[in-house]
C-alpha cells in the first residue's frame, strides 16, 4: 500500500481551510470513522480555539491523504507566537491531544504525519498531551515510526471514569450520607437546582462569577489564575457556546447563590470533565461534590452513558469513578541523541528521589526549601540584605513564639473606623495582596484561606488603594486551638472563639499599622460579642507587636504561650507555657 500524502497548512491557510465548507464533510466523516473520543479534535472546538487565540497561536493543520482526494488523517496543531513552541490545537485548554484517523489507516497515516512535522519544524523531541481514550500503542510500535528513525516513549496511566450503566455504583453515589446531609442543609436555605446553560447571553452573564471562583482556587493550588493570566479564556468559553451541543455547561444553585460550575466538552453519550469551580466560602459543604452528584442525575435524564473524569490524580475523581480507562501520553524523539538525553534525565531523577527518600526527605520538602531560598532572595531585593539574611536564618532554623490573650475585662465596643472599612468573607481581597512578605507569598495565603473556609472559619480584611493591608481569621465554638505547624493543642473553655493569624503588610510598619490592627481586631471582637461569645481569645505571633496596644485597649490579658520550632525539614516538639 502506498505511503499517505501529507500536507501541512499554516497560518491563515490553515484557519480558512479548517473553517471552509470543503473540509467540513470529510472531517466529519473522519470523526465518525474513528471510534475514539475525538470531540476535542473536531471542528466545533478546533475552529473556535483557532479564532479566539489567533493573536497568541499560529494555526497549523496536518492532513494525510490516500490517493488524490481521500482524507485519512487530520491532526490540528498550533505554534505559540511568543516562543515558536509546537503544540496541539487547544494547548492547555484541550483535555486530550492527538489526531483523528480511522483504525485501518492509523499505522500508516499517524507515523507519516508525525514524521512530516519533525521534518518541517526540525524537531529533536516533542511531548504531546494525553491521547483520547481508546488510543492503543500500535501506531507507536508499528514499523512506521521506527523506519523513520523516530522513537516514542509512552507514559501510561489509568484515568477515572464513571459508567452510568453501573447501577450499583451510581446508587452508592446518590445515597452518600454525608453529601445528602449537606444537600439538605442547602435545601433549608433555598431551592437547590442544577441549571444546564446553552444560551450564549446567559453564559456571558455567568462568566464573571465563574472566572472569579476559578481564579481564586487555581491561584491557591497552582499559583496561576486561569482567567487573569489568559485574556482570551473567557471569550473562548463564551464562543464555544455557539456550538452548545458539543459542550456541557452546568451551574449548581441554592436560591440566587451560584455554588459551583462545570464546563466540559461532550458527545451524545459522554461528558468530559473540564473546567470546574465552586464558591470558596462554601468549601465546608462540598459544593463541587454536590454538583457532581446532580450532574450524574442530569446525565441519566439526558440518556448519556459515561462521565470521563480525565487524568490528574485528584482524589475526588477516584471517589466518583466506577473504574479506570488506560490513557497514553507520548514523548517523541526524532534523533538518537535526544533519546539518550531523555533516558539519562530519567535515571538521574530516579536516583535523586531514592537518595532523598533514604534520609527521610520528600521531593515536596525539597521544593519547599527551594521556594524558601527564592523568597529569601526576594527579601534581599525588596527589603535589603539584613532582612534577607534574617529570612535565610529562619529557613534553616525557626523558633517562633505565639501568645494567646484572653478577653478578661470587656471594654465598651468602639465606633467603626470609617477610614479602615472591614470586609467580612471578602476572599477577593486576598488576590490583591502584593506578596511583600517573602515567607507568605500570595499562593500560600490563598491555600490557607481555602483550608480555613472549608473549616468554617471567617475572614476579616481591610484594603487600601485597592491592595490588601490587613486581615485576620475568626474560629468559633472551639475547645482546643492548635497553632499552624505545631502538634499540641491549647485547651480552652467550651464554646470559645479564637481570633488568629493576624497579618499586616510590613510596608505599613508605622502608626498606620497599629490603626489597621485596631480596626480589624475591634470589628472581630464586636461581631463575636454580638453573637453571644463570652470566651474570646486572640493568638498573636511574636513578630506582630503592633496589635498589642489594640488588645490592651479592648481588655485582653496574657493567657498562654506556645512555641514553634523547626530545624531544616524536621519539626521539634513544641512547648507550651
Amino acid at each position: 500500500m502506498s505511503e499517505p500524502r501529507v500536507e501541512i497548512l499554516e497560518g491563515a491557510e490553515a484557519r480558512e481551510t479548517c473553517a471552509g465548507a470543503a473540509l467540513m464533510e470529510p472531517w466529519a466523516d473522519l470523526a465518525r470513522a474513528d471510534p475514539r473520543l475525538t470531540v476535542i479534535q473536531e471542528p466545533a472546538f478546533v475552529n473556535t480555539w483557532y479564532a479566539q487565540y489567533e493573536d497568541a497561536y499560529e494555526p497549523i493543520t496536518v492532513l494525510a491523504w490516500s490517493g488524490a482526494d481521500r482524507l485519512i488523517g487530520l491532526m490540528p496543531m498550533a505554534r505559540r507566537r511568543a516562543d515558536g513552541v509546537l503544540t496541539q490545537a487547544g494547548d492547555y485548554q484541550a483535555e486530550y491531544h492527538g489526531w483523528i484517523c480511522p483504525p485501518d489507516h492509523t499505522d500508516r497515516a499517524v507515523p507519516a504525519m508525525i514524521s512530516a512535522l519533525g521534518d518541517r519544524y526540525q524537531l529533536s523531541s516533542w511531548s504531546m498531551g494525553w491521547l483520547p481514550p481508546g488510543t492503543t500503542d500500535h501506531w507507536a510500535t508499528a514499523s512506521g515510526l521506527e523506519r523513520r528513525g523516530i522513537n516514542a516513549d509512552l507514559h501510561a496511566e489509568d484515568s477515572p471514569v464513571l459508567d452510568l450503566s453501573d447501577e450499583k455504583r451510581v446508587k452508592r453515589i446518590f445515597k452518600n450520607r454525608s453529601l445528602r446531609s449537606k444537600l439538605n442543609r442547602y435545601k433549608r436555605k433555598g431551592e437547590v437546582r442544577l441549571e444546564r446553560v446553552t444560551d450564549h447571553e446567559r453564559t456571558r452573564q455567568l462568566m464573571p462569577v465563574l472566572a472569579r471562583q476559578c481564579d481564586f482556587r487555581q491561584q491557591a493550588m497552582h499559583a496561576v489564575g486561569p482567567f487573569t493570566s489568559d485574556p482570551n479564556k473567557a471569550a473562548f468559553y463564551l464562543a464555544r457556546q455557539d456550538h452548545s451541543a458539543h459542550n456541557h455547561f452546568t451551574v449548581l444553585w441554592c436560591g440566587d447563590d451560584a455554588l459551583a460550575f462545570h464546563f466540559g466538552a461532550c458527545t451524545e453519550d459522554t461528558v468530559i470533565w473540564g473546567l470546574s469551580s465552586y464558591d470558596p466560602l462554601e468549601g465546608k459543604n462540598s459544593p463541587g461534590a454536590l454538583l457532581l452528584v446532580e450532574l450524574v442525575r442530569l446525565m441519566q435524564q439526558e440518556g448519556r452513558q459515561r462521565l470521563d473524569l480525565t487524568p490528574g490524580g485528584d482524589a475526588y475523581k477516584e471517589r466518583f469513578s466506577s473504574g479506570n480507562q488506560p490513557l497514553l501520553r507520548p514523548t517523541l524523539h526524532f534523533t538518537r541523541g535526544a533519546r539518550l538525553a531523555a533516558g539519562a534525565r530519567q535515571r538521574l531523577t530516579s536516583v535523586g528521589k531514592e537518595a532523598l527518600a533514604s534520609v527521610g526527605v520528600s521531593p515536596a520538602q525539597v521544593r519547599g526549601a527551594a521556594d524558601g531560598l527564592r523568597r529569601a532572595t526576594s527579601a534581599v531585593r525588596k527589603a535589603g540584605v539584613q532582612r534577607g539574611l534574617s529570612y535565610l536564618r529562619d529557613l534553616a532554623y525557626e523558633n517562633r513564639r505565639f501568645t494567646l490573650y484572653r478577653l478578661a475585662r470587656p471594654a465598651p465596643l468602639p465606633e467603626a473606623d470609617p477610614e479602615h472599612a472591614v470586609q467580612v468573607q471578602g476572599y477577593d481581597c486576598l488576590q490583591h495582596y502584593k506578596g511583600t512578605d517573602p515567607w507568605l507569598p500570595r499562593q500560600v495565603m490563598q491555600q490557607q484561606a481555602l483550608r480555613r473556609f472549608s473549616g468554617g472559619q471567617t475572614l476579616y480584611s481591610i484594603t487600601r488603594d485597592g491592595l490588601l493591608s490587613h486581615c485576620g481569621w475568626v474560629t468559633r465554638d472551639v475547645s482546643q486551638f492548635r497553632v499552624d505547624g505545631t502538634n499540641e493543642p491549647v485547651e480552652l473553655p467550651e464554646g470559645s472563639v479564637v481570633i488568629h493569624d493576624l497579618f499586616t503588610e510590613y510596608s505599613e510598619f508605622d502608626c498606620a499599622e497599629s490603626c489597621l490592627c485596631a480596626s480589624g481586631i475591634n470589628r472581630m471582637v464586636a461581631d463575636c460579642r454580638r453573637d453571644g461569645a463570652t470566651e474570646i481569645f486572640v493568638c498573636l505571633d511574636s513578630r506582630s507587636p503592633a496589635a498589642l496596644g489594640a488588645l490592651a485597649a479592648a481588655g485582653f490579658e496574657h493567657f498562654q504561650e506556645v512555641s514553634k520550632r523547626r530545624v531544616l525539614f524536621w519539626k521539634l516538639e513544641p512547648a507550651a507555657s
